[in-house]
């Protein structure tokens, strides 16, 4: 763990082991200066996957790969952000809602379930933990039955865990709000079940991970530093206007 830490996230990951205790550091340091809940990782089962194949590639297990994915689970668990006593009642006592999302299609339409898909609800299954809350993405069209049928099974054995969003319905309802398609495609879930698209509305821990001096430009929020595309001042000042 020291070797990594010395590595990780001051330089880019190259293992799955190295890219989870990066994303994990990134996730300690947002909530430093957010006590929101509702911190959503977005599409893991997307973000690790290179790095998931390479490790598989130099020898990792199959039960390697659960253990780390069940200790992410875990710590997600277990790091449970500050929230007011009335946010709880409001919520039910559902906790902070980390969501995780799973499956479903990528942006050119294909479909997205990987074996990491399934190493991630292995270690759902096994867990039973409240958190992250799992929301699982599911195209009819597109997606395999055999992946549907884990997505009930895992759901009877947890109990609760995950949820299923209809990809047709969501991407339709984004498509509805202006989101473009490929961008709708990409969406993930936040909190609950809230469904929005990556890059604009949720970090992007894609990014995280593989270019950690990102986050530190994301710290000053210098839009210069970030080499975004300038906003119109106007559009600014509406979208500010709705917040």
């Amino acid at each position: 763990m020291s070797e990594i830490c010395k590595k990780v996230p001051a330089k880019k990951a190259d293992t799955f082991r190295e890219a989870i205790n990066s994303l994990w550091i990134y996730r300690v340091a947002l909530h430093q200066e957010n006590a929101n809940v509702a911190m959503s990782p977005g599409r893991l089962d997307q973000v690790l996957y290179p790095y998931y194949c390479k490790s598989i590639g130099q020898g990792m297990s199959l039960s390697e790969a659960v253990e780390l994915v069940g200790c992410l689970w875990l710590k997600i668990c277990d790091h449970v952000p500050l929230a007011p006593e009335t946010s709880e009642e409001l919520f039910g006592g559902s906790g902070s809602n980390q969501a995780v999302t799973l499956g479903g299609i990528d942006m050119e339409g294909n479909d997205a379930v990987n074996d990491l898909t399934y190493i991630m609800l292995r270690a759902t299954e096994l867990l039973k933990v409240r958190d992250p809350n799992v929301n699982a993405r599911y195209h009819p069209e597109i997606n395999k039955k055999q992946y549907l049928h884990r997505l009930c099974e895992v759901n009877i054995n947890t109990g609760a865990t995950p949820c299923f969003h209809n990809d047709v319905s969501a991407i339709e309802a984004l498509l509805g709000q202006g989101v473009s398609l490929e961008h709708a495609r990409d969406y993930a879930s936040v909190g609950m079940c809230r469904a929005y698209k990556l890059w604009t509305h949720i970090w992007s821990y894609r990014l995280f991970i593989d270019e950690s001096s990102f986050c530190l430009r994301i710290g000053t929020f210098s839009r210069k530093a970030l080499d975004l595309p300038k906003m119109n001042k106007s559009a600014l000042k509406q979208r500010h206007q709705k917040i």
